[in-house]
């Protein structure tokens, strides 16, 4: 959610880090038992006044999905305070009672109602007791995430080992999420409860998907995990099946994924000019209108615009402006800024456009100034 635009490695050392969302996970009641009403209290702080307003979730498997989400246009600068009490439903996806044993809650943000991609706020493990069914279970994260420099990818775990009755079908599919302040990754996991022990297990077939870009899978790594052999499949290599025996209690399997399809983002000034008279001495208003749009066949993610205008020693700055899901062909316009009692003379407005997420494939457009002159 924070971001910042990246001017060269002397001028981000000289700048102090971003600000970045906080989030504290309450589980309510804290040891729940599988009779118990569930809640999950959330509770935080985010740099801008976006802040997340309402959310619901939903059960998978494992996971309790909480998707949190803020449907302003624009986002006010400002460190704020939020929380927001959620309700874990009594059945998953699947229509079943929760059953005892280890669950995650992944908690994730958007700034639209239905979008491709989230941005991962947090995530917490706790166990539901009862009926003794959780004891010897493992609860296994699968986990996607993206090397520093692109964007979000989509991809799906279609299978975990179907001859092992302990494993599901179609576990989860993943969304990986615009990641604020420029991360080195951005994740999205799903998780499995398995029974501890029982030799080696296997996931086949974790294929990409398609939508707005295409990615592929470029690396993998584990976490109280032992990877016993990996090979890739699929018409663009974007399969991978892994043999893997769990060493430890926290058990994560990432898998690392690109994007291919690259954005391309350009920024346009409009300035309306109204010239009128007081006491016969000449004044102009002016209106500033910008706006951005990615061109471009890859997802840009989060987007970073920094405003400046300036004339005869009289000059000013706008922060950046957020926001987040640009894809392919999409477009956001900034409010307008309104300029009033301009005395006569030449005023330059500017404005410059940055993916937060990925590498451009043109960066020639992602400036513009525009001149403009009170007569």
């Amino acid at each position: 959610v924070a971001v910042a635009v990246a001017l060269g490695l002397t001028t981000a050392a000289q700048q102090p880090p971003p600000a970045q969302p906080t989030l504290e996970i309450k589980i309510v009641p804290e040891r729940p038992t599988v009779n118990d009403r569930i809640t999950v209290e959330l509770s935080g702080t985010f740099p801008n006044r976006c802040i997340p307003e309402k959310a619901e979730a939903l059960v998978e498997f494992n996971q309790v999905t909480i998707r949190a989400i803020n449907e302003q246009e624009f986002c006010l600068e400002g460190q704020t305070p939020w929380k927001l009490s959620v309700s874990v439903p009594q059945v998953n996806t699947d229509g079943k009672r929760l059953e005892a044993g280890p669950y995650q809650v992944v908690v994730l943000f958007s700034m639209e109602k239905d979008p491709d991609e989230y941005l991962l706020l947090g995530r917490k493990r706790f166990e539901i007791t009862g009926g003794g069914a959780g004891s010897n279970q493992v609860l296994f994260t699968v986990m996607m995430a993206r090397p520093l420099g692109q964007s979000r990818s989509g991809f799906v775990l279609e299978q975990a080992n179907p001859r092992d009755p302990r494993w599901v079908s179609r576990a989860f599919e993943a969304q990986l999420s615009s990641s604020g302040g420029r991360k080195t990754l951005s994740e999205a996991m799903g998780t499995l409860g398995v029974p501890s022990g029982g030799g080696p297990l296997a996931i086949t077939t974790v294929k990409g998907t398609k939508s707005n870009c295409d990615n592929r899978i470029v690396g993998y790594q584990g976490t109280d995990i032992k990877i016993i052999s990996a090979s890739r499949g699929g018409s663009n290599n974007d399969e991978l099946e892994v043999q893997l025996e769990i060493t430890g209690s926290n058990p994560t399997l990432t898998f690392l994924v690109e994007q291919v399809d690259e954005p391309d983002l350009e920024v346009s000034l409009t300035v309306l000019v109204r010239r009128y008279t007081e006491r016969e001495q000449v004044y102009c208003d002016l209106t500033v209108l910008t706006t951005v749009r990615n061109v471009g066949k890859g997802s840009a993610g989060g987007v970073a615009l920094k405003e400046k205008a300036k004339a005869r020693n009289w000059n000013n700055s706008k922060p950046n402006l957020y926001r987040y899901g640009m894809t392919g062909g999409s477009s956001a316009s900034s409010p307008p800024e309104i300029f009033t009692r301009m005395s006569p003379g030449t005023y330059e407005f500017e404005a410059e456009v940055e993916s937060l997420d990925a590498k451009e494939s043109n960066t020639r457009n992602n400036r513009v100034l525009r001149a403009v002159t009170c007569r």
